[in-house]
């Protein structure tokens, strides 16, 4: 048996072979959202479909999430919708975030 849309990934010396499922909580940590992608696919693409889940409202105050989720789609997208973006940045090889 096998599914056709599972995918690998490897990260680090450990493979996986499945799926990825990015979840949106509020701040009381209350689901407001599931998204599942293929294990393969970049966590970078998995934001828009899963804040598409949710009303502005619920997300009008900001966004946070790890820098993986770091993109200009993702941020442009946050502005569009008027939601505060709180994504993390991700520092360039050899540079410093700050000076």
């Amino acid at each position: 048996m096998s599914d056709k849309e599972a995918r690998w990934l490897k990260k680090g010396i450990k493979t996986y072979f499945g799926y990825k499922k990015q979840i949106a909580v509020d701040s009381n940590g209350l689901v407001l959202a599931v998204h599942t992608t293929a294990a393969n696919k970049h966590d970078s693409k998995g934001l828009i479909p899963l804040l598409e889940k949710i009303d502005n409202k619920r997300i009008k105050k900001g966004v946070f999430t790890d820098k993986g989720y770091a993109s200009k789609a993702n941020r442009k997208y946050l502005k569009g919708r008027k939601s505060k973006d709180w994504i993390q940045y991700k520092a360039q090889r050899n540079k410093s975030l700050s000076k």
